[in-house]
């Protein structure tokens, strides 16, 4: 299976399997179906009355119009917003849209991609969308490529949240362990999957043994809480690694 490999600026690298094509398509006649069963039931149930609501010269067909079109031109886009990334489709066939840099999309991106959806499907009959989807690298199709994004199987096992990639004020940060920078990236990246596994099962006894190691390995001489001292170093080699 292709797969879109991202490096982030710690040198990790993030896989994510892109989405093969029978599903995507698979996908795509779901939602399609879900459309066409919304249409059919807000005509049928609309049907005693329809005719003389349409012929209307007030107005009132062209916003019954709108009304009814609305949940059809939008559907794809408000669910991918709402559902971060996944159609009813995608979700049941377990794919996602993703941007080129491994987070979830902006609204811009997601718009743009929905934008570009007749090209891919109503002014190419499908063909469009199809075509480039099986002949670009990362299974893009006109849409994706426009936006940045693609789509990747299942749920993201990480994202770039989940590596060593911390946010710190730059202008009131202070450092405390300058002797960070020593550490590799590796290093860093194994701290940190510590400190994550610690949040989830409590493993503190594990993580004093680890603080003590990095104590004696960069000669820090603090009683600062092993899980406190921890962060804080992952926030001083944030803040240094972005000003250097």
């Amino acid at each position: 299976m292709s797969q879109l490999v991202i490096n982030t600026s710690f040198n990790i690298e993030l896989g994510f399997a892109l989405a093969p094509i029978h599903k995507r398509i698979i996908a795509y006649l779901l939602d399609t179906f879900i459309i066409v069963v919304y249409l059919l039931t807000v005509l049928y149930a609309m049907s005693s009355n329809i005719s003389d609501m349409f012929d209307e010269d007030n107005g009132i067909g062209f916003l019954l119009s709108f009304l009814i079109a609305c949940p059809i031109l939008f559907y794809h886009l408000a669910s991918e917003v709402l559902l971060n990334g996944e159609s009813v489709g995608k979700k049941i066939m377990g794919l996602k849209v993703i941007s080129m840099d491994g987070n979830s999309p902006t609204l811009s991106q997601y718009a743009l991609r929905w934008f570009l959806r007749p090209i891919d499907f109503t002014f190419t009959s499908n063909l469009g969308g199809i075509i480039c989807t099986a002949i670009t690298k990362h299974g893009q199709r006109i849409g994706d490529l426009a936006a940045d994004t693609t789509v990747v199987s299942k749920k993201l096992p990480y994202s770039i949240d989940n590596t060593i990639f911390k946010h710190v004020n730059k202008e009131a940060y202070h450092v405390s362990y300058p002797q960070v920078m020593r550490l590799s990236d590796r290093d860093l990246n194994t701290i940190n999957n510590i400190l994550q596994q610690h949040r989830k099962s409590n493993m503190y006894n594990y993580l004093v043994t680890i603080a003590e190691k990095v104590k004696t390995v960069l000669d820090i001489n603090t009683d600062e809480e092993a899980y406190n001292f921890l962060e804080t170093l992952l926030s001083d080699y944030n803040y240094l690694s972005q000003n250097k």
